[in-house]
């Protein structure tokens, strides 16, 4: 298992002023209550906003894993996949059933 923290996200960011101010969680895939939860949290914590698609630029891309992945497992399907082979920002991927709450 992978531990992440809000620190190690912070870390991550090294372009511009390295503020993470939007978030996204994609609209391609299944429903996914761990990324929005996640994605929720960090924009509290951080005061960022969260958006459903990545219509405007974004500082980061929430994702969860599909739905029927074993418990701690990455598991990433092919319309989500698609999608972040497009990102140009940081992207979180997250466990089966394993939000990130800092």
């Amino acid at each position: 298992m992978c531990a992440i923290t809000l620190n190690s996200i912070r870390a991550e960011r090294t372009w511009l002023d390295g503020a993470i101010r939007s978030i996204a969680v994609p609209l391609a895939g299944p429903t996914n209550d761990v990324a929005r939860q996640t994605a929720g949290a960090l924009a509290t914590k951080l005061g960022a906003t969260v958006s459903e698609s990545r219509a405007e630029p974004v500082d980061l891309i929430v994702v969860g894993s599909q739905p029927g992945a074993p418990a701690g497992d990455v598991v990433v399907g092919g319309d989500v996949r698609s999608e972040l082979n497009s990102a140009r920002s940081s992207v979180l991927v997250l466990p089966a059933g394993a939000p990130v709450l800092p």
